[in-house]
Parts: structure tokens; C-alpha cells; sequence
């Protein structure tokens, strides 16, 4: 997807820094080993990486328009770039390249920003007006892509990682303590806000604008959902068809390639779905991918291999200990960026490795279903809770949740009271605008009891469920509970963990470009508008997805019980001792070295077998402590 970075002089046209392009450059090539190009002018400089998938011959950057008054360099995929394209020749323009992201100084020149709305892919891209001297930074609708800016004295600067900002000259690594409050509630930072301080991401569905008279954010693109709850009313076969019909043209849209496209395959229903769509796209059937795990109780082998065998499709795979999990995991820091509070991304980076060595540059994933069309357990639990709420003490209820839950072992462990009070807290609320989530960020933020008193002293007043409340669209409080839940899953988790974190850092890390077809914007916008009841069968999930593939797909894919995405244990105990040492949590000041001494006692003791709370907290300390190391003492990931 490649790799796009520059700074921009505010106040006055200096020569180019080509060290700072080059600093740049260096941190951010494996986003791009293809090939390098610039653009560089007094005042101005623009450089990009390639990781070359379309127009392979002739599609260097930076792009120009036809005057070259315009100037672009852009990273990711416009899927629909052929029609706009045969759209803008008819109309007297000329291309110099086969590139699909030509088409952006082309349009731009003859609509302005406006232009956005056509496109459908995934993308970011940095526009430079020559005539206007005026730079626009813009990123896709969902936040595939990521896009960061920061500005140091008079120059403004920009990178698709926030590694190459760090190497950009008078950038300083210091990190906000806001941000880390954030993770520890929600598991991801605020949109817009980054582990450093002076150093911001754009925001999905956003362009911003610099000149020199100033800045200005400027949103192209929401999330949106029906009214008071007012769905449009059609046959249950009517949406069906129609979802059905949007996600094959999605799938095949993005099978458009100049080099081979592959499809990863979990044996879960969603990455299923979009392989099985693949598979009969009309084109030579794609390679499919899959993680295994040498710990069976994690493994999903068997399901891929029924769904690889029953499309007669080639299924490569990948098996990975808990051994190997642990020795990467300073380098899965090191490309997401953030501390994490489980380490489910690191399989993912063995998995984008494999696809690369076998000598593939892109996948089909299957991200965004669950978040579109209703497959994780907040969405059911959202549903349990305004039943509770009619009763919440009555001891019946307990019996939704064990169905919702059978894999807690519930009546044998005694969590039923525990679950009965999870759902009943607050479920009284239903107005409040976290109704959905509340309950969830309360249990998280107690994590933060591990933070260092000068970090707890620093964060005095601040709470970060009220910045996110000012942060919510206009219209939020009129959508319906489960579109409320959708919007903050969608907008929290998602675009800000699970394809940052998990997706996009992963994949290029290695090389490797993902492609999501659920989350095209025509799919997303339809999900939307279909009622919930359609997409939720009582408490069965993606009920709308599973008959679209009904007839591609084993029985025993569709009828799986729903599991959350989980990796196995790893082997810690190194990377414990030394980074909860003393000396360490002294270098970053961020915790309690008390209670985290107590906590790493309790993991020498417990053999594995911590508490989900407790396995959050060792995986949020340690791969901040590892963060630490990385970008703040500058250590090389290979002595982490």
C-alpha cells in the first residue's frame, strides 16, 4: 500500500532538507521495496515508497496533472479508478501513467476536494497546489489506511508512520499520558491522538487543509444509520439480495490486480464468506493463507482445511509456537506503535510474512463484517441488557447469559452471578450515549490502578469518555441502542485497533497489502440501513451474511458457534523479567512498581492460567515497557 511522507514550510520557501526525506524514507521503506521517488522544490518536499500491485512498469511517483500544477503522491488501491478514469479521458484528459491513483491530481484539478465522494477504495494521499501553495492531506472513509502530521517551529510535516516522523529533524518522542489513559479504557487511542505528544493521526473520513495562513479539518465522510429508529421497511429476501449482490461485485473489484491476489482464511465465517465469493469471481481461484497454532486449543486447522478442500482451493499455512509468538513480539510493537492490551496482532505478522515468501503482495481479508452486520457479543449483549433492564434481578435471566457465553463453562466456574451483575450495571440506563460500552471501558479502566502516581497525578481531571462524548456525530443520540454500539465499536475499535494494530501495521511490516471487501463504503452504507432484526436473528449473528453464502459453504462453517479471534499464551517469562524489573520501571516512570511486582509474582505462580483482567494488564505494562524501549530510549527492536 505503500508509503507517502513530506514537510511543508510554512512561513517561507528554504531550500530542501534532503536528509530529512531520506531520514524519512529509511524508517518507512517496508512499506515500499519496490521503488522511491520525490518531489522537491524550495519550501516543499514530498517523497514515497512503492510497493508496486498496479500499473507495475510505469506507476512512479510522485503524479502529476497535466500542467504539473499539481502535484500528488499517494499510498493504497481506488478500486474504481478504470471508470473514473475512462470518464476523465472522454472528457480531454491525458494520463502518463497506468496508476490508479493518477486519477487524484486529475480530478482535483477539475472538482476540487469535492472529488472524494467518487471514489471507492482504500487510500491516503498528500496534494500539493502549486498555483495555491496550499498542501491537503486526506485518508480513506474507514481509516484503512493510516496518516499522521505533527509541526515542529515553522514546518509541517507528515508520514504514513508515525516512525518516520521521528526521524524527521527537531521531532521529539515524548509521550502523552492522556493517550495512555485512553488505551487503558478503550484499547486504542482517541481519534486523532497518538502515543506522542505534538504528534496527531487524521482521522477516517477526513482531508485536512495547510497553508501558511493556518490549518483546516474538514470531513468528507461518517458512519450514519436511520433515525429514531426509523428503518426502511422491505422484504427480508430483498435486502438479502441486495447485501449478496454488493459483496460479490466488492470481492471482485478487489481481486483486480496487475500481480497475483490471495485470501487469508481463519476457517471463521467472515474470511470464509469473502473466499468463497472469490473462488467463483469468475477469475483463476485465489491462494488462500491461514495461521495455525501448535497449541490445539487455539488451532481452527480443521475448518480451514474443510472450506480450502470443499472450494478445491490451494491453502498454504503457517504454524507458529508460543515460543516464536514471544520472540516477536518487540517487533509487532515496534509496527503498531502502541502498547496493546493482548497480543492477538503478532500472529498476523507471521501470517503477512508467510503470503510474502510465498512471493504475494495482496490479500482479501475478512475485517468489518462483525462490525457491519452485527457478529460481535457487545451487539447481543446490548440486547440482554434492555431485556434486563424490564428485570434486571430476576435469576432467569442468568440463562441468556450462559447461552451467550457457553464457553465460560459458567454453571461450573460460578461466573454466572458475575455475568448477571455485568449485564444488569447500568442496563436501567438505556439513554446514556455508552449504554453499550460502559460497562466494558469501567472493567478496562481499572487496569489503570497499575499506573506510577506522577503518571496518576498528571491525568488529575481528566477523563477520557468525555473527550470521546464531545467527538460523537451531531446526530448520535437519535440512532437506536445497537447503532449507537455499532458507530463506537466501528469508530473506537476498529478503524483505531483492529486495522491499525492488527490489519494495516501487520500486513506492511512484511510487505504485504490488505484488502477489506466489507468494508467497502457501498457495503457499510447498506449494512447500516438494514434493520437490526434482519441482521441479528435473536441472539444468532450475521443471520443476512450466512444466506448470502448458505449454498458455497459447509454446514459446519455456518453453523460454528461465534469465538472471538484469540492468540495462544506466549512464553514471557524473559521478556517479564526483564522488563518489569525494577530498573526498567524506573527508566519509564509509567507504573507502580509495587503492583507490578505483585502482578509478575502472580504470573510465576499461575503457570498460564491468569485471569482475563490479569492477562490484560501483563500484556498493556509489557508492551508498554516495551514501547518504551523502542521509541523513547531508541533501542534496536532486535536487543528488546
Amino acid at each position: 500500500m505503500c508509503a507517502i511522507y513530506g514537510y511543508y514550510e510554512l512561513t517561507k520557501d528554504k531550500p530542501v532538507n534532503r536528509g530529512a526525506l531520506d531520514a524519512m524514507l529509511q524508517a518507512l521503506r517496508h512499506r515500499g521495496p519496490d521503488e522511491t521517488g520525490s518531489y522537491e522544490k524550495p519550501g516543499i518536499g514530498l517523497g514515497h515508497a512503492r510497493l508496486s500491485i498496479v500499473g507495475l512498469n510505469n506507476g512512479r511517483q510522485p503524479l502529476f496533472s497535466e500542467d504539473e500544477s499539481i502535484c500528488c503522491i499517494y499510498a493504497g488501491e481506488i478500486f474504481n479508478y478504470k471508470e473514473l478514469k475512462k470518464e476523465l479521458e472522454q472528457q480531454g484528459h491525458r494520463f502518463r501513467t497506468d496508476s490508479d491513483g493518477e486519477i487524484i491530481p486529475h480530478l482535483y484539478q477539475k472538482e476540487g476536494m469535492g472529488f472524494l465522494k467518487k471514489l471507492n477504495g482504500q487510500f491516503a494521499f498528500a496534494l500539493w497546489d502549486t498555483k495555491k501553495r496550499e498542501l491537503f492531506l486526506c485518508r480513506d472513509r474507514l481509516g484503512i489506511l493510516p496518516l499522521f502530521f505533527t509541526q515542529t517551529g515553522s514546518t509541517f510535516a507528515f508520514a504514513s508512520e508515525i516512525k518516520g516522523l521521528l526521524n524527521f529533524p527537531g521531532v521529539e518522542a515524548e509521550i502523552e499520558p492522556k493517550t495512555l489513559s485512553q488505551i487503558f479504557t478503550f484499547w486504542t487511542p482517541l481519534p486523532g491522538a497518538t502515543m506522542f505528544k505534538n504528534i496527531f493521526q487524521l482521522e477516517p473520513g477526513q482531508y485536512l487543509r495547510v497553508a501558511s495562513s493556518g490549518r483546516e479539518f474538514h470531513r468528507y465522510w461518517d458512519l450514519q444509520y436511520p433515525k429514531d429508529g426509523n428503518y426502511e421497511q422491505k422484504e427480508e429476501n430483498a435486502w438479502t439480495q441486495e447485501l449478496c449482490a454488493l459483496l460479490e461485485d466488492s470481492v471482485k473489484i478487489r481481486l483486480q490486480a496487475d500481480v497475483p491476489v490471495g485470501v487469508y482464511l481463519s476457517g471463521g465465517l467472515d474470511s470464509s464468506a469473502v473466499t468463497a465469493m472469490a473462488a467463483t469471481a469468475g477469475g483463476p481461484k485465489p491462494q488462500s493463507f491461514s495461521v495455525r497454532f501448535a497449541d490445539p486449543a487455539f488451532d481452527e486447522s480443521r475448518y480451514q482445511v474443510m472450506v480450502a478442500e470443499h472450494l478445491a482451493l490451494k491453502n498454504s499455512h503457517v504454524r507458529i509456537s508460543q515460543k516464536e509468538l514471544a520472540e516477536a513480539l518487540p517487533k509487532t510493537v515496534y509496527h503498531a506503535e502502541n502498547p496493546v492490551l493482548r497480543t492477538a496482532m503478532t500472529p498476523l505478522y507471521f501470517l503477512s510474512r508467510h503470503v510474502r515468501q510465498n512471493h504475494f503482495k495482496a490479500v482479501l481479508t475478512g475485517e468489518g463484517a462483525d462490525e457491519m452486520l452485527l457478529g460481535y457479543d457487545i451487539f447481543k449483549e446490548v440486547k440482554i441488557r434492555l431485556f434486563c433492564a424490564k428485570s434486571p434481578k430476576s435469576p432467569r435471566r442468568a440463562r441468556l447469559f450462559e447461552s451467550l457465553y457457553p464457553h465460560l463453562a459458567i454453571r461450573e466456574s460460578g461466573s454466572s452471578e458475575f455475568l448477571r451483575n455485568f449485564f444488569a450495571d447500568g442496563a436501567s440506563e438505556k439513554s446514556a450515549w455508552d449504554y453499550s460500552h460502559a460497562a466494558r471501558w469501567r472493567n478496562t479502566a481499572r487496569l489503570q490502578r497499575f499506573f506510577s502516581k506522577e503518571l496518576k497525578e498528571s491525568l488529575k481531571g481528566y477523563d477520557p469518555r468525555e473527550e470521546l462524548k464531545a467527538k460523537l456525530p451531531a446526530d448520535f443520540s437519535r440512532w437506536d441502542a445497537i447503532a449507537k454500539a455499532q458507530y463506537l465499536e466501528c469508530r473506537l475499535f476498529m478503524s483505531h485497533y483492529l486495522l491499525s494494530s492488527q490489519g494495516d501495521r501487520m500486513s506492511m511490516a512484511n510487505s504485504v497489502e490488505a484488502r477489506y471487501p466489507y468494508l467497502d463504503h457501498r457495503v457499510v452504507e447498506l449494512a447500516n440501513r438494514i434493520p437490526p432484526r434482519i441482521k441479528m436473528k435473536g441472539l444468532h449473528e450475521k443471520a443476512a451474511l450466512k444466506k448470502c453464502v448458505a449454498k458455497r459453504l459447509p454446514p459446519a462453517i455456518l453453523d460454528r458457534p461465534k469465538y472471538p479471534y484469540r492468540a495462544p499464551g506466549m512464553e514471557l517469562a524473559p521478556l517479564l523479567e526483564e522488563s518489569f524489573s525494577v530498573t526498567r520501571l524506573k527508566e519509564s516512570g509509567t507504573w507502580d512498581g509495587a503492583l507490578v511486582g505483585l502482578l509478575l509474582e502472580k504470573t510465576r505462580q499461575a503457570q498460564g492460567a491468569l485471569s482475563e483482567a490479569d492477562q490484560m494488564a501483563v500484556s498493556g505494562i509489557l508492551t508498554s515497557q516495551i514501547f518504551h524501549s523502542l521509541f523513547i530510549r531508541r533501542q534496536e527492536v532486535s536487543k528488546c
